[in-house]
């Protein structure tokens, strides 16, 4: 006999997860498509703003957006990268190279300490 613990776990559950990727899939995609629906595109577009004090009595302001507009640009910007890392490779090491840019500006910053005790 399957007890109802084991029957959500095993049957609806998966089925659950397959329906809220297929969702977040199709919206996504209506989204990067530029076929955002109108009723939604207020809530999705829209950020909270707030403001945070510096030490030197400025302020700095601090956007905070819908976690859903990130996720889309996040798949976008995989999607992206990984085309065009074969591009501009080894050109350019901030597209598609973990930790690319990071090296770069280590490496600058060695090459310019050299240059200061050649000098």
């Amino acid at each position: 006999m399957v007890s109802f613990s084991s029957f959500w776990k095993w049957v609806v559950l998966p089925q659950a997860l397959k329906w809220v990727i297929a969702a977040l899939t199709g919206f996504i995609n209506l989204v990067l498509a530029g076929r955002c629906p109108t009723g939604v595109a207020p809530v999705f577009f829209e950020g909270r703003l707030l403001a945070l004090s510096k030490k030197s009595g400025d302020v700095r302001p601090i956007a905070i957006g819908f976690s859903l507009r990130r996720f889309a640009s996040k798949c976008t910007n995989d999607f992206g990268s990984n085309r065009l890392k074969s591009y501009f490779h080894p050109h350019q090491v901030g597209v598609g190279i973990p930790g690319g840019c990071e090296s770069a500006i280590h490496s600058a910053g060695w090459f310019l300490r050299v240059c200061r005790l050649i000098g």
